[in-house]
């Protein structure tokens, strides 16, 4: 297992000191191996520990703004969550917020032209 090698002394041939040697041997492998195997375990669990936080939490939450008479969309309607998140509608009325905590929101919707409207208890619910 050691190739004749510990480290860098050369073990002897020489059968009364080879049994002592290669018990040495064998130790300091297994103390040269044992920091990095533990710390590969614990990259390695970690990042499943990410991952698995990760994907339990988040959703998302999409919609499209129309006009109430014309059913018409409306882009550029500023969508802001209660936590600050913010974004804009497109051309096509729509927007999207992704990477959401599960939680419940309430969503404010305002417009040059257009009377500020809210939405409220909108619940977010985990991917699927």
């Amino acid at each position: 297992m050691c190739n004749n090698y510990c480290g860098r002394k050369k073990i002897s041939r020489f059968p009364r000191r080879l049994k002592s040697r290669s018990v040495n041997c064998i130790v300091s492998l297994q103390q040269s191996f044992m920091p990095r195997t533990a710390l590969l375990f614990l990259i390695l669990l970690l990042s499943f520990i990410y991952q698995f936080s990760y994907s339990q939490g988040k959703g998302q939450l999409s919609g499209r703004v129309v006009d109430r008479g014309t059913q018409a969309p409306l882009p550029g309607i500023s969508v802001l969550l209660q936590d600050g998140t913010g974004s804009t509608t497109d051309s096509s009325g729509a927007f999207r917020f992704t990477e959401l905590d599960v939680k419940t929101y309430s969503i404010e919707f305002t417009g040059i032209g257009y009377k500020p409207r809210s939405l409220f208890n909108i619940v977010v619910n985990v991917y699927r």
